[in-house]
């Protein structure tokens, strides 16, 4: 792996702030990163691994809100590979898209559409040296049928309605864990990951510097404060 990026770039208006007073706020909430990015924060760790280092800058330009509605961050992970998260609610007039985006030395996937449900590019090198190719949604086998299934999953049409929909599937897959006694598919140290990069990205655009990892005991308040 080479570099990953996830771009977050959606829209929010003034009245969904005002809906509830949460939002936006550092004691309760936080920005466009710990609200609307943190799920692809959380697929890009989970993609590239670990974090080793971050450095990032923030702003405030559009909202009547403490917190953030927009922020870039560069990244490196411990393995040596590079990153980029991109995030904000200004995009004018509407949501415009989430993309996942991640480069290795023999592939590269790119998932875009509104919340990351559309397979934009899906190209890997295949054992024969013959490519399989996914793009805008038609794959290209070539020679190598091994990727059959892969083609099969990943190629169809955009998942849609997918927004707003992702957590009923975690919320019933957790009560089944602690029902069944089996670990749940994604577990409160996975979560943890999302929220000190949030948290690590908060603390490099206060204070002005990267911020290394472990990242240790830091919170949205200091963040305020910082």
């Amino acid at each position: 792996l080479i570099y990953g990026t996830i771009n977050v770039r959606w829209y929010r208006g003034d009245d969904y702030y005002a809906a509830e007073a949460w939002r936006g706020t550092y004691a309760l909430d936080g920005g466009c990163l710990m609200n609307q990015c943190i799920h692809g924060i959380d697929l890009l760790l989970w993609m590239m691994g670990d974090a080793e280092r971050v450095y990032a800058e923030s702003g405030t330009f559009l909202h009547p809100i403490e917190a953030e509605d927009t922020a870039v961050a560069a990244l490196r992970f411990r393995n040596g590979a590079l990153g980029i998260i991109e995030g904000t609610t200004c995009v004018y007039p509407a949501n415009l898209e989430e993309t996942l985006n991640i480069f290795g030395e023999k592939g590269t996937c790119c998932l875009g559409g509104m919340a990351v449900n559309k397979v934009e590019h899906f190209i890997v090198s295949s054992s024969d040296n013959n490519n399989g190719h996914i793009n805008n949604g038609h794959f290209n086998l070539g020679a190598n049928q091994a990727h059959t299934d892969l083609a099969t999953a990943t190629a169809a049409a955009p998942l849609n309605p997918i927004y707003g929909k992702g957590h009923t599937p975690l919320y019933w897959d957790f009560i089944d864990a602690v029902f069944s006694g089996r670990s749940p598919a994604v577990d409160g140290e996975a979560g943890l990951k999302a929220i000190e990069m949030v948290l690590g990205i908060y603390k490099s655009a206060a204070t002005g510097r990267p911020v290394e990892w472990p990242l240790g005991d830091y919170s949205t308040l200091e963040a305020a404060a910082d």
